[in-house]
């Protein structure tokens, strides 16, 4: 598991649904939308 899943796997619900939402529409954005990991929380770079 990636430090990004871990992040959402720990959360309590209903935050973890939303979170999850949230990046699965983001990255669905588009090819050039990336995650990475930093300052130990997930960013999504464009």
């Amino acid at each position: 598991m990636t430090p990004i899943d871990e992040y959402f796997h720990y959360k309590e619900e209903p935050v973890k649904s939303i979170l999850q939402s949230m990046r699965e529409h983001i990255l669905a954005l588009g090819p050039d939308i990336a995650e990475a990991w930093r300052y130990r929380m997930p960013f999504l770079l464009f």
